[in-house]
């Protein structure tokens, strides 16, 4: 016999794509919105909804990693949660990683309760990442949820898990095992217009970001159109299902802006130089900047068959006596196993700088966002240039390719070195000025 829930009569407002998406009665939902749009709100109120039933109800609630899980998708559904009036722990309405307190009187079907939500009145929702799928095939659930679709397998994992949709609560119910998914549009949007032409019990609901505007900060939707190229706004403002994985990785890269004399060296200005670390080639492009608003690239290391003492050896001979700030690929930052050094200590030593000048990140930021943020910086500021005698580095720029995951296509090994060096220094120096980039 189900227990009485502990929660008291909340009204809440949804906006319209919300509500619609909310009320569906289809198989399988997708609520697709921009930035800010509600998405894990909507995603959070269906998995009440179906745990509120409570006696056995097993649920799945899924996002594509374990950090994605733990510090957006299962906060967010703490944080709508507590506004419906229910508490975590002993006391409360739910408890995780733990079994229940004697006293709620729930036999439990798991061993373990690791990764395992536990309601009062009798249900549970399952909590995982997608990153090793397969170790969930053993599971029976009622309904699944997906939080951020896009960056998950898509067709791997979805058909995995409405394998997994044969729980025996809702047979013993009668009613109808159903996914429900949360996603921002991805770059390559084909499978999802595959599914939205082909399956017959499956609802696809879009929302703007502007739909969710009275819970996000005054100004903010605005922001984001300054930010943004078209594209990118487009999938990630609009909601829309529109191609980005097509064609160059730089798509704004134009050479009647980008490419001018204006990129030339100044004596008087200190230098900066991005460094990319092949076996071949070496790669390292040479800036001037004011980190704000103007940044030149003018010149570039391409050696082939070298080694970083080469590269180093003619940035001293161009560039003697300079003052110099670097960064470049994290990846440097790994000690050599034969003589414990970084390929950034090698640099210091031998270009004689110091720690406080080695402007390199602990990690490289990641392709999707670094395409995201290259193309947006250059649609909306005339002030990156690149000068002529720069050749390669032009031609990374206009011919480095996507790849099926929205990368660069390495295949073509004398392309997208010189492209890297150019996404590392931006990152570096201008991604605080860029920080709408990075919200997710």
């Amino acid at each position: 016999m189900m227990k009485p829930a502990r929660v008291e009569t909340h009204t809440i407002s949804l906006n319209p794509a919300q509500y619609a998406a909310v009320h569906s009665t289809a198989a399988e939902t997708f609520f697709i919105g921009g930035i800010g749009a509600g998405k894990t709100f909507f995603l959070a109120l269906k998995l009440f909804h179906a745990l509120q039933r409570g006696d056995g109800v097993k649920c799945g609630l899924f996002a594509p990693t374990h950090k994605t899980l733990n510090n957006s998708t299962l906060s967010a559904v703490k944080s709508v949660w507590e506004g419906l009036g229910l508490k975590e722990g002993p006391r409360g309405d739910y408890i995780i990683n733990k079994r229940a307190p004697t006293s709620w009187g729930i036999v439990s079907p798991y061993e373990s309760h690791d990764m395992i939500m536990t309601m009062y009145n009798g249900a549970f929702c399952i909590l995982g990442s997608t990153e090793n799928i397969d170790a969930h095939r053993g599971i029976e659930v009622d309904e699944i949820f997906l939080d951020e679709f896009r960056d998950m397998r898509q067709e791997y994992v979805r058909n995995m898990l409405l394998g997994r949709l044969r729980g025996k609560c809702y047979k013993r119910l009668g009613l109808k095992h159903r996914a429900w998914y949360a996603t921002t549009p991805p770059e390559d949007p084909t499978y999802l217009l595959q599914i939205k032409d082909t399956v017959k019990d499956a609802a696809f609901h879009f929302a703007l970001s502007k739909d969710n505007a009275r819970n996000l900060p005054k100004g903010y939707v605005d922001r984001l159109a300054t930010a943004y190229d078209e594209k990118v706004y487009q999938r990630e403002v609009m909601g829309m299902l529109v191609h980005i994985n097509e064609g160059r990785f730089a798509y704004k890269f134009d050479d009647f802006i980008h490419v001018s004399n204006e990129a030339t060296y100044n004596p008087a200005l200190e230098i900066y130089i991005s460094f990319d670390f092949n076996i071949t080639p070496m790669t390292a492009t040479i800036w001037q900047t004011d980190r704000v608003k103007w940044a030149y690239c003018i010149d570039e290391i391409k050696i082939e068959n070298a080694t970083i003492y080469d590269a180093l050896g003619e940035i001293k001979r161009r560039y003697p006596k300079k003052y110099i700030y670097i960064t470049g690929d994290a990846t440097g930052r790994s000690r050599n196993v034969m003589n414990n050094y970084t390929m950034y200590d090698s640099i210091e030593r031998e270009l004689q700088i110091g720690r406080g000048s080695n402007k390199t990140p602990t990690v490289n930021p990641s392709l999707r966002e670094s395409r995201i943020f290259l193309n947006s910086l250059l649609a909306h500021s005339d002030g990156i240039k690149f000068n002529p005698a720069c050749v390669a580095t032009i031609h990374d720029l206009r011919y480095s390719k996507v790849n099926a995951e929205g990368g660069i296509d390495k295949r073509d090994p004398k392309l997208s070195h010189l492209l890297d060096t150019v996404r590392y220094f931006l990152h570096t120096y201008f991604s605080k000025n860029y920080e709408l980039k990075f919200e997710r």
